[in-house]
């Protein structure tokens, strides 16, 4: 799925693109060592595979909206789910949907080197989406 179809996804959900790539940068942003620490958070629950196809070069896995639940945690979801004006479910599914190409636009040669979160920020994170 590309950004155009997450984007008329997002928006037959009720929900804001803008809001949800502002979840994405601070889901990533919230995590201790970047981008780094988020890799960690998701193979410590199984999902090492999956996040590693985001980073190279190749197809990226889905991710399904209970992995993402089961990583970032119940509370975290809800809250964030309640300040984007929607329920978890909605939330968990746009992100699912939003997570792999983030990750993927974060490491276009297929590897972390540690900067890709230093100064990012809404702006930032939209453009390489094509999103003004």
């Amino acid at each position: 799925m590309d950004i155009g179809d997450i984007t008329k996804s997002v928006s037959g959900s009720g929900m804001n693109i803008g809001d949800l790539l502002g979840s994405a940068l601070g889901l990533l942003q919230g995590q201790q060592g970047g981008l780094d620490g988020l890799l960690g958070l998701f193979a410590s629950k199984g999902l090492g595979d999956i996040v590693g196809s985001w980073i190279g070069t190749g197809s990226n896995l889905p991710v399904s909206p209970s992995q993402i639940t089961s990583v970032f945690g119940e509370d975290t979801i809800k809250n964030m789910a309640t300040k984007n004006g929607t329920d978890t479910n909605t939330f968990t599914s746009k992100l699912s949907e939003l997570f792999p190409n983030v990750i993927d636009k974060l490491t276009p040669n297929g590897k972390v080197t540690g900067s890709e979160t230093s100064g990012l920020n809404i702006e930032t994170l939209a453009s390489l989406f094509g999103i003004k």
